[in-house]
């Protein structure tokens, strides 16, 4: 792909302005929907767990894959009689790491979301701020030279 937009600048110059007209409609969208934080979650909890979401994000995720694939066979030495459990330990250990931290960043989420559902203002000034700087992101893209 990378090679197809480099050989051709109309496919970059397309690639390019179709992203920027993406990015001011998902700030206007932001901007516009007057939807607010617990009819949203209502509705996620609605079509599935959250675990269950984050698990299937997670192991879905092409690019968690492709670092396994590059990183961890750098670690493990194929002159010893058993690979597959230095893969095991070093899967485990990541596992590990990973369940601590999704877990203090789920803790810290919930804390930070519970007292931003509270207050209409901030939610407000978010939603236009987000949508200003898509905006302003996508204008900068349109807009600049190459």
């Amino acid at each position: 792909m990378s090679a197809l937009i480099h050989a051709s600048s109309a496919a970059y110059f397309l690639i390019k302005f179709a992203g920027a007209a993406y990015l001011i409609y998902l700030g206007v969208k932001a901007i516009i929907t007057k939807s607010k934080l617990n009819s949203e979650r209502e509705n996620f909890n609605k079509k599935g767990s959250v675990f269950n979401q984050g698990v299937l994000t997670n192991v879905f995720n092409p690019k968690a894959i492709i670092t396994f694939m590059a990183f961890l066979p750098q670690f493990v030495d194929i002159k010893i009689s058993n690979p597959v459990m230095q893969f095991s330990i070093l899967g485990m250990i990541i596992a590990v790491i990973a369940v601590m931290w999704f877990g203090i960043v789920g803790y810290f989420s919930g804390v930070i979301g519970s007292v931003i559902k509270k207050s209409r203002r901030f939610q407000t000034v978010v939603t236009y701020l987000s949508g200003t700087v898509m905006i302003a992101l996508g204008l900068r893209l349109a807009l600049k030279k190459d």
